[in-house]
């Protein structure tokens, strides 16, 4: 005879994968883009380290970066290539700030509504056009190592945007936060994001997005 604990034992776990299995058919593209967007609203303030890759031609191109962001609108943002630093771009939501290191020059700018210095876009620019015009279609699960993440599709209907234009998001269901972006025009893979080290609404302070230009560089006021 089966001990009684045994038999118990095997009801939960019975139990539990059946409610798991039933949780996974429940995924779909709008239960993903609901909790992603609400994510966003919950947010204050954010860290994270981001790979950017380029394919141009038959080459790529990689740029490793790392953000700070805090509402209503501070951020930095040092990009590094082969762990030098390349370029630090910020502002504390009165100025805006570039330096090239390379160059020994600082870019000023008062009004932060000019700034053309976005040119690597953020992983939320991919978040706000899912609630956009757009399709979204839910791709199941995906395994980036051993994190389990629930993949998207997103074609943008925008008249901005090329048509064959599409983007796939590897989303991780225990933070609502991508892993990974991809854009495409048709089958051609144009650029690869990668995320990881989020810290949320950890508190950064005001002062880590002030900025004063190192003694001796050249600084252009714009």
């Amino acid at each position: 005879m089966v001990p009684k604990k045994s038999l118990f034992l095997a009801f939960v776990i019975i139990v539990f994968a059946i409610y798991n299995y039933s949780f996974e058919e429940r995924v779909d593209s709008d239960s993903i883009s609901e909790n992603l967007i609400n994510k966003q609203q919950e947010i204050n303030d954010i860290s994270y380290d981001e790979k950017l890759t380029m394919f141009i031609g038959n080459e790529s191109i990689a740029t490793d970066s790392s953000f700070l962001i805090k509402k209503p609108n501070m951020y930095k943002r040092v990009d590094q290539v082969n762990s030098s630093t390349c370029l630090t771009i910020g502002s504390d939501g009165i100025l805006t700030w570039e330096y090239d290191p390379i160059k020994n020059k600082t870019w000023l700018m008062n009004n932060i509504s000019q700034n053309p210095s976005q040119s690597t876009p953020t992983y939320s620019e991919f978040i706000d056009s899912i609630s956009d015009n757009c399709t979204i279609n839910y791709k199941g699960i995906e395994y980036l190592g051993e994190v389990k993440t629930y993949k998207l599709e997103v074609i943008s209907s925008k008249l901005s945007e090329p048509e064959g234009w599409r983007r796939l998001l590897w989303i991780d269901p225990k933070i609502w936060m991508p892993l990974k972006i991809q854009s495409y025009n048709g089958d051609k893979l144009l650029m690869t994001l990668e995320y990881e080290n989020y810290s949320i609404n950890s508190g950064i302070k005001d002062a880590e997005f002030k900025f004063k230009p190192p003694e001796g560089t050249e600084v252009v006021n714009i």
